[in-house]
């Protein structure tokens, strides 16, 4: 409260509270470190000048193809290997609980309620592995409940049994978008996420 971290994009999540750790938690005289984002906070934009955001080649010819960051040389965060990327924001490639398995496309402009992967700042094919990556990380924890308490084996077939996408979405999702979506809450005991860690 008050020490200025609050009204940001991203204040209430990762970003802010690193920034509040290091500064108010942790401080120490040399705590500035910039980390590469291809392999830290990981969000497969586009790392050179050839589409928005923030950038029109018709307007900046010349700039087409250079690196963003005005280096002569820089590594393409879209091709980077999954086994090098530290920890991803899911900005570009959208929230993996937004169930967006379909390319942006100019009509969805016209329709608020239709989201996609915009293909001009983010390579798809990447955005699904990417995707994939969180999905499985949640069916591991449902496979973990269901082995400590084989009650559960009723409840990862709900929690599993969206037909969208499966080969990424993982059974998750019964459509494209948000409201479709199926939350790990839906119908259980929050504390038993807390009691399997332990």
């Amino acid at each position: 409260g008050g020490l200025g971290y609050a009204g940001k994009v991203g204040a209430m999540a990762m970003q802010g509270l690193i920034a509040y750790y290091y500064d108010e938690i942790h401080p120490t005289k040399n705590n500035v470190v910039e980390l590469h984002g291809c392999h830290y906070n990981w969000m497969g934009g586009d790392v050179f000048y050839r589409d928005v955001p923030a950038f029109y080649p018709k307007q900046f010819p010349n700039a087409v193809g250079k690196c963003r960051n005005n280096q002569r040389n820089c590594e393409d965060c879209q091709k980077t290997p999954f086994a090098e990327i530290s920890s991803v924001h899911y900005t570009n490639c959208r929230k993996p609980w937004n169930c967006i398995g379909v390319k942006w496309s100019k009509e969805q402009r016209k329709d608020r309620s239709s989201q996609g992967i915009d293909e001009r700042n983010s390579n798809f094919t990447k955005c699904m592995e990417i995707i994939s990556k969180w999905h499985s990380l949640r069916t591991d924890m449902e496979n973990m409940l269901t082995q400590k308490n084989n009650l559960f084996w009723q409840q990862k077939r709900r929690w599993q049994n969206g037909t969208y996408n499966r080969n990424v979405f993982q059974g998750h999702c019964h459509g494209n978008g948000q409201k479709q979506y199926i939350p790990l809450s839906r119908g259980v005991d929050p504390t038993i996420f807390r009691d399997l860690y332990n």
